[in-house]
C-alpha cells in the first residue's frame, strides 16, 4: 500500500528567524512553533507587502450572478451541529458521513441559486485537507475534501458557492495563529493571509466568494469592538483589510468578498472599500425562535431601495428562515418551523429580484448534512 503523504510536508510557517521553515512531522512543528512568539514577517507569494498594497488599486468584482439570483441559502453546519438523534461524535466522523448527494438534491429542490456554506463557527475546523491549516494547528484539517465535493456538485448544476470564514472566538486556534502575541500583531496577520490564500488557491474554479464574520475581533474603530489581541487592543487599531482581501482572491479576482462588522448594522458601515458585496446579516438576539414568529420579515430585513447600498456595495441580506440560533444545537430535537409565512417570503424575494438585490436564507441542517425538510418544502414553493 502506498504511504499517504503527510499534511505537514513542506508547509511554510513563520518562525522567530524570519525565514520559511518546512516541517516533516508534528513533533518538529510543535518544537519550532513553541519558540515562534517573536516572529517577524517575510515576503511570501500569498501575502502582499505594505508597499505592494499602496501600489495596487482595488477593482470590485462583478456581482452580476448574485444580482440575477432568485435567492440563495446558507447552512450553519459546524462542530456544534447535532444529529437528528443521538450523540454528535467527532467532527472527523461528521465530515466522513456527510451525504453530499442528498445535500445537493435538497438545494436543487429548494430552487436556490447559490450556497453560503459555514464549515466553522465558534470553533475553527476545516472539512478539507489544507496543509496550511494543519501546519497552524494539527488535527484541524480533515482528510475528506468536503469543500471540493460540494463545490464541484454545485458547479455541475450552474450554482454558485460562497465560503464562510470566522475571524474570531476559537481561543485555541487564535493562539496557534499568534493572535495573542504580546507585542506584535503582524505574525497573526501573515498567518491569516496564508491560510485564506491557500484555501482560495486550492478551490480556484470552485469557490465564487467569501463571507468573513466577526470583523470586530480584528479592528477597534467602533464601540462594539471585541478586539482582544494584546499588541493592539489598547490602540485605535485599523486592520489591513486590503491584505486579507488580496489573499481571499488568490484563486481568482472574480471571487466576491464581504466582511461583516456585526449584525443589524443600520448605517451601512464598512471597514474597507476592498470588498464586493454587503454582508447583510439581520437578526434579533437573544436567539428566540418563538419571539421571531411575531416579528414580520419586513422589520427583520428592510427592503432594498436599489441594487447597491449607500456604501457602494452590492446589496445583500442574510437572515434565518427557521432556527434563529443559526445552528442546530439541541440534542434529539426536530428542526424549527419556518418563522415567516410563504407570502411574506415571496413578497420579499419579488422585491429583491426587481431591485437586483440578493437575499440569503439560512436553513437548519443536521450533523448528517441533511437540511430540514420543512425548510426544503417551504422554499420549493417560492417562485
Amino acid at each position: 500500500m502506498k504511504k499517504a503523504k503527510s499534511l505537514f510536508t513542506a508547509v511554510p510557517f513563520i518562525d522567530n528567524g524570519s525565514v520559511e521553515r518546512e516541517y516533516s512531522s508534528r513533533r518538529e512543528f510543535f518544537k519550532i512553533s513553541a519558540a515562534a512568539l517573536g516572529a517577524t514577517v517575510f515576503s511570501h507569494p500569498l501575502i502582499l507587502s505594505a508597499a505592494e498594497e499602496t501600489q495596487i488599486g482595488y477593482r470590485r468584482a462583478s456581482t452580476d450572478w448574485m444580482a440575477d439570483s432568485k435567492f440563495g441559502i446558507s447552512t450553519h453546519w459546524t462542530t456544534q451541529s447535532m444529529p437528528m438523534k443521538g450523540e454528535s461524535g467527532s467532527f472527523k466522523e461528521a465530515v466522513e458521513q456527510f451525504d453530499v448527494a442528498r445535500f445537493i438534491a435538497q438545494i436543487d429542490e429548494m430552487g436556490a441559486d447559490y450556497l453560503i456554506f459555514t464549515p466553522n463557527h465558534a470553533e475553527f475546523f476545516f472539512p478539507g485537507p489544507v496543509p496550511e491549516v494543519e501546519a497552524i494547528l494539527p488535527g484541524r484539517a480533515m482528510a475528506r475534501d468536503l469543500i471540493r465535493e460540494i463545490g464541484e456538485a454545485l458547479k455541475k448544476r450552474g450554482k454558485h458557492f460562497i465560503l464562510y470564514y470566522n475571524l474570531g472566538y476559537d481561543i485555541e486556534w487564535q493562539t496557534a495563529m499568534q493572535y495573542y502575541h504580546p507585542s506584535d500583531f503582524e505574525p497573526y496577520i501573515a498567518n491569516l493571509c496564508r491560510v485564506v490564500g491557500a484555501i482560495s488557491s486550492r478551490y480556484a474554479g470552485i469557490l465564487d466568494g467569501w463571507w468573513f464574520d466577526c470583523g470586530y475581533c480584528l479592528e477597534s474603530t467602533r464601540k462594539d469592538t471585541r478586539l482582544t489581541a494584546p499588541s493592539v487592543k489598547e490602540k485605535k487599531y485599523r486592520f489591513p483589510w486590503e491584505r486579507l482581501t488580496a489573499a481571499a482572491k488568490k484563486g481568482s479576482d472574480a471571487m466576491l468578498v464581504s466582511i461583516s462588522p456585526g449584525a443589524n448594522i443600520e448605517d451601512f458601515f464598512i471597514y474597507t472599500d476592498h470588498q464586493d458585496y454587503w454582508h447583510g446579516e439581520r437578526g434579533y438576539f437573544p436567539a428566540d425562535r418563538n419571539m421571531q414568529a411575531r416579528v414580520p420579515l419586513s422589520k427583520v430585513c428592510p427592503a432594498p431601495a436599489s441594487r447597491y447600498c449607500p456604501n457602494g456595495l452590492q446589496w445583500h441580506t442574510w437572515t434565518c428562515l427557521d432556527n434563529r440560533s443559526w445552528v442546530h444545537l439541541n440534542k434529539d430535537t426536530p428542526a424549527a418551523d419556518p418563522i415567516y409565512t410563504k407570502q411574506e417570503v415571496q413578497d420579499f424575494v419579488d422585491i429583491c429580484r426587481e431591485k437586483k438585490a440578493a437575499v440569503t436564507f439560512n436553513v437548519e441542517i443536521f450533523r448528517e448534512g441533511i437540511i430540514s425538510e420543512k425548510a426544503v418544502k417551504f422554499l420549493a414553493g417560492i417562485k
